[in-house]
């Protein structure tokens, strides 16, 4: 089995997107092995965070860029999602006062 340093898990960790099987693929190992790796050492624990934050980051803006530009469905998404309490959503709530009975 090959022995990886903290700076070559680093280095394939860099430009991942957080994405294990690149840095697996990066390194010429199995998967499992990648994330066995990353979890070995608090700072490739913390790169491989900041890579998947840095990706959430980039998705967001795409999905702002797409609301930007009109998209319908992308609106209703995320208006669901954030605008709840100006009445958007999936859900519908209904109140009722009296009482109700099931036969």
């Amino acid at each position: 089995m090959k022995n990886y340093s903290q700076k070559t898990v680093l280095k394939a960790i860099k430009d991942s997107r957080g994405l294990m099987q690149i840095v697996a693929d990066r390194l010429g190992c199995e998967w499992h092995t990648a994330e066995r790796y990353i979890l070995k050492w608090t700072a490739t624990q913390g790169a491989m965070q900041a890579e998947e934050e840095r990706m959430k980051d980039f998705a967001r803006s795409r999905l702002f860029q797409l609301i930007e530009e009109n998209d319908g469905h992308t609106i209703r998404w995320y208006l669901s999602r954030k605008a709840k309490d100006r009445g958007f959503g999936d859900e519908m709530k209904h109140e009722h006062g009296g009482t109700v009975k099931i036969q």
